[in-house]
């Protein structure tokens, strides 16, 4: 009878996680992206295409597992992550600290209650339904000749600076 009531106590809390899990990721769809990395080819043509001097302000916006702030920290940049999960954050501030890097950091919040007046650059990997909205919070709060660096998907009705396969620039 214990071991009865053992497997179903597991098998309940199994079934709760999986549940929890399935909230966050219909949560994230509709409120911005789903936890998606990058791959590290993708990350290198990323940086490749920024024309900005080192020490710009980048921000990664749903910076997921810290990848791409980690590798745009390495070259130089000072960089902040918007991740609005709050264990990927903390993930990405654990990676970050163990590397030891002073010019990154990531922040547990929502991305649409997060001003861009001092980004220089956004990088992001982002869902194609909430281009729209993006673009007109871009264009009311970033400073003209600010950097976007979208990887995988296009920012509707703007037009291309550079492009290298599915990683595009756009110059506000």
């Amino acid at each position: 009878m214990i071991l009865y009531d053992i497997a179903l106590i597991i098998i309940l809390l199994f079934t709760s996680f999986l549940i929890l899990i399935y909230v966050y990721f219909l949560f994230a769809t509709i409120s911005a992206a789903p936890y998606v990395p990058s791959s590290k080819v993708r990350i290198k043509k990323m940086i490749e295409m920024i024309d900005k001097p080192l020490g710009s302000t980048i921000l990664e916006l749903g910076s997921g597992d810290g990848k791409v702030v980690i590798a745009l920290a390495k070259q130089g940049f000072n960089v902040i992550g918007i991740e609005i999960n709050p264990v990927l954050c903390w993930f990405s501030k654990f990676r970050i600290r163990r590397q030891g890097l002073k010019n990154a950091k990531i922040i547990n919040k929502n991305f649409w209650n997060y001003d861009l007046k001092d980004v220089d650059i956004m990088t992001m990997y982002f869902i194609p339904h909430k281009m729209k909205k993006l673009a007109k919070k871009i264009k009311k709060e970033m400073k003209p000749g600010s950097i976007i660096v979208s990887n995988a998907f296009k920012l509707d009705d703007w037009p291309i600076d550079k492009q290298d396969g599915k990683v595009y620039v756009y110059v506000v």
